[in-house]
């Protein structure tokens, strides 16, 4: 049995049930732990964590001892608990959405192709883009129309946009980062709808992205 845990946004770690041992005074439970990594399962520790005894006092006690450990009062609250022959499409299943993720992420820090051409599009280069495209707008409001800017593109060229051009330009960059992020929509249920390793393989994670 395994008990999944998400510590944090890049951490997956996997604790496999090994063994409870029962005293007098408390009960001990060894759990063998690994990452998840996108590659794949990374490091082995051992852990060894002190339960009370009533937790596993009569009944099934390698159950007791995992509800108990992913209850609120335990080590691992609100954890998945998922069995020895689930793990390996399970692990597979959240290696695939972190990559999905990762490949969202890493576009929308990239470059956009666009009809003026390529575009910075990380969080720095759409503020400043905002702010132009701001610029513009309240410059007309004022009756007081700026009639062109210059604007460096990815490729360290600098182009000359009119309002209308620069809000064009705008309105592409956004359409590339909302693609980005319906194409991990899909693929995160699709990924989700799968039932068996097999599934899983049958999806490309790198196609239908936006170029």
């Amino acid at each position: 049995m395994f008990i999944i845990q998400h510590p944090s946004a890049a951490s997956t770690m996997a604790h496999q049930f090994e063994s409870v041992t029962i005293g007098k005074d408390g009960a001990l439970v060894s759990l063998t732990c690994q990452e998840i990594e996108q590659d794949g399962i990374d490091g082995v520790d051992t852990v060894r964590i002190a339960l009370p005894l009533e937790v596993v006092a009569g009944g099934d006690a390698e159950a007791q001892a995992i509800a108990w450990l992913t209850s609120p009062a335990g080590s691992f609250p609100g954890a998945e608990i998922v069995t020895d022959e689930d793990f390996a499409f399970r692990s597979r299943q959240i290696v695939m959405e972190r990559r999905v993720k990762a490949i969202r992420n890493a576009l929308w820090v990239g470059i956009a192709t666009t009809s003026a051409g390529p575009v910075n599009i990380d969080m720095t280069s759409r503020d400043n883009m905002q702010g132009l495209v701001n610029m513009f707008t309240i410059a007309e409001e004022m009756g007081e129309p700026i009639a062109t800017v210059s604007y460096t593109m990815a490729d360290n060229t600098d182009q000359d946009f009119t309002a209308a051009e620069f809000k064009a330009l705008a309105l592409e960059v956004g359409l590339f980062v909302n693609a980005t992020h319906q194409r991990k929509r899909i693929l995160d249920a699709e990924i989700a709808a799968a039932v068996t390793v097999a599934d899983l393989e049958a999806i490309d994670i790198d196609a239908g992205w936006p170029a």
